[in-house]
C-alpha cells in the first residue's frame, strides 16, 4: 500500500511540475521593484521572450547573453507620457500606469535592446545622431523586429507605420532590406573584438560628432563586405579608415554607401562627404 502511495505522490509532482510554465529565456529577470502590481505581471515574460529574440538575433555564441538583469516599475501619478532606461545590468519603466498595450510593450522591448546592443559590441558611445534621445532610430528598428517575432504584430505595426516618414528610421529599414539584421551582428562583433569605445571620441555623447559617425558607417561597411586586401596588409589607403586604438582598417563598401546615400546620411554627423568609396 505504501508503496502505491508514493507512486501516485511522484505522479502528481510530476504533473504538477509539467503543468508549470517553463522559462527558456537565457537571461535571468529579477523584478527588484514594481509599483504597479498585478498590472504589470506581463512584463516578465515580454523582457525573457525578447531575450530570447536578441541572442538569436546577435548569432554570436562566442558572447554569453546578461547573466541577470533587474528590473524596476515606478509610478509616477502626474506623469504626462512614459519612459524607460537601460544601463549595464538592469532596466527600468515610468509612468502613471502599466497596462499590456503595444506602446508599453514596445517600450519594455526598446528599453532591452538598448541593453543587448551594448552588451555585445562591448562598449557604448554610439552616435547620437544614429541613436538619440527622443528618435532613437537603431533600437527602435531593432525592436521592431522583436516585437514580431515574440508574437506582439500590433506594436511592431504600429512602431513601423509612425515612424515610416522619418529618414533616419527609415534607412535602417533599408539597410534591413538590403542585408538583414545579419549587417548589424556583424558590426557589434567587430566593435568588441577590437574593444572599441566611441565614447572616447570627443565630444562625448549624446552631443553629435562626424568622427563618431565616420566609424560606425566604417565598421558597418565592413560588415556588409568584408575586409580589403590593403587593409589586411594593415594599409590605409583614400577611402578607408583606421579606427582609434587598433591595427584594423576599412575599405567602405559601395553596395553599403548606395544604399546609405540615397535616404541621406544621418544629421548633423554624416561623414558620407569626407569619405570616398574603393
Amino acid at each position: 500500500m505504501t508503496r502505491y502511495v508514493l507512486l501516485l505522490l511522484t505522479l502528481t509532482c510530476w504533473a504538477c511540475a509539467a503543468s508549470q510554465p517553463v522559462s527558456r529565456s537565457p537571461v535571468k529577470f529579477c523584478v527588484i521593484d514594481s509599483e504597479f502590481g498585478e498590472e504589470s505581471d506581463w512584463v516578465l515574460g515580454q523582457l525573457e521572450a525578447s531575450a530570447e529574440a536578441l541572442v538569436r538575433l546577435m548569432d554570436n555564441p562566442a558572447v554569453a547573453p546578461p547573466g541577470r538583469v533587474e528590473v524596476s516599475l515606478r509610478r509616477d501619478p502626474g506623469s504626462e507620457g512614459i519612459g524607460g532606461w537601460a544601463g549595464p545590468t538592469s532596466v527600468g519603466f515610468v509612468g502613471d500606469g502599466w497596462p499590456r498595450e503595444p506602446i508599453r510593450e514596445w517600450v519594455v522591448t526598446h528599453e532591452l535592446v538598448n541593453l543587448f546592443a551594448a552588451h555585445y559590441g562591448g562598449r557604448g558611445g554610439f552616435p547620437s545622431d544614429w541613436w538619440s534621445d527622443g528618435r532613437s532610430p537603431f533600437p527602435a528598428y531593432v525592436a521592431g523586429l522583436v516585437l514580431k517575432q515574440t508574437g506582439c504584430t500590433e506594436a511592431a505595426a504600429w512602431l513601423r507605420e509612425s515612424s515610416s516618414s522619418e529618414p533616419d528610421h527609415v534607412m535602417y529599414w533599408e539597410l534591413h532590406r538590403r542585408f538583414g539584421f545579419e549587417l548589424f551582428a556583424r558590426a557589434l562583433k567587430m566593435l568588441r573584438a577590437d574593444d572599441i569605445d566611441l565614447g572616447e571620441i570627443e565630444p562625448p555623447w549624446p552631443y553629435p560628432n562626424r568622427v563618431r559617425s565616420a566609424y560606425t558607417i566604417a565598421y558597418l561597411s565592413l560588415a556588409s563586405v568584408g575586409r580589403s586586401k590593403a587593409a589586411s596588409r594593415g594599409r590605409v589607403k583614400s577611402g578607408q579608415l583606421r579606427a582609434p586604438g587598433t591595427r584594423r582598417s576599412f575599405c567602405l563598401g559601395r553596395a553599403f554607401l548606395q544604399a546609405l546615400g540615397p535616404l541621406g546620411a544621418p544629421a548633423p554627423g554624416s561623414a558620407l562627404d569626407d569619405v570616398g568609396v574603393m
